[in-house]
C-alpha cells in the first residue's frame, strides 16, 4: 500500500502489530520494532493567552520527564466539541480565565515519529473575567502570568523547555498577535 506524504513522495505503509489497547490508546509495534502510540481522540488544543502584556502559562508535573514544566494551557478536544469550545473550556479549567474570542494559529504534529496526535493552537487577548480553576482529579496546576520580555528571555536562553510552548509563541509572533523586538 502506497501513501503520499506532505512532500508528494510515495512512502510505503508499514505493517504493525497491536501490543495493547486501553480506553484512550492503541499501542503498536511496526516491522522495524518501533513503538507507535495511536490516540483514539487525537486532537488537542493549546492556548496562547495574552493579558495586559503577560502570557498566561501553567506549571504542572509531567510524568514522562518526572519534572514540573511551564506550558501553555490546553487539553483534549472532546467528541462533538469544536476547537474554539475546547479552547474556552480548557482555559477556564486550567487557569480560571474566561475569554470570548479566539484566533486560530494553526496546528502541528507534536510526536510524528511515534504517534498520531494533532495539536491545534489558538490565540486570545480577550480575557473578560477570572474564576477559580476547575481542575480534573489528576491535575495539579499552578497558573503563572509571565511578562512577554521575561518569557522571551527564557525562551532564548534556557534549556529543557516545552516544544509546544515554543511553537505556540513562535506562531503568535509570526502572525503578529504578539510583538517583540529581537
Amino acid at each position: 500500500m502506497k501513501k503520499k506524504n506532505h512532500f508528494g513522495k510515495k512512502v510505503n505503509g508499514l505493517s504493525k502489530k497491536l501490543l495493547l489497547e486501553t480506553n484512550d490508546y492503541l499501542i503498536y509495534q511496526d516491522e522495524w520494532n518501533e513503538t507507535i502510540l495511536q490516540e483514539k481522540e487525537r486532537e488537542s488544543v493549546l492556548i496562547v493567552a495574552l493579558k495586559e502584556n503577560h502570557i498566561i502559562l501553567i506549571k504542572q508535573y509531567r510524568s514522562g520527564i518526572d519534572e514540573f514544566i511551564i506550558q501553555l494551557p490546553g487539553g483534549g478536544v472532546k467528541k462533538g466539541e469544536t476547537i474554539v469550545e475546547a479552547a474556552k473550556r480548557e482555559l477556564l479549567e486550567e487557569t480560571g480565565f474566561i475569554a470570548e474570542s479566539f484566533d486560530y494559529l494553526g496546528y502541528m504534529y507534536p510526536f510524528p515519529s511515534v504517534g498520531n496526535s494533532i495539536t491545534h493552537y489558538m490565540f486570545t487577548n480577550d480575557i473578560i473575567s477570572k474564576k477559580e480553576q476547575q481542575l480534573e482529579e489528576n491535575e495539579n496546576i499552578q497558573v503563572e502570568l509571565i511578562p512577554i520580555p521575561q518569557l522571551m528571555n527564557q525562551l532564548s536562553s534556557e534549556d529543557g523547555l516545552d516544544s509546544e510552548l515554543m511553537f505556540g509563541i513562535s506562531r503568535a509572533l509570526f502572525q503578529k498577535k504578539l510583538s517583540w523586538k529581537f
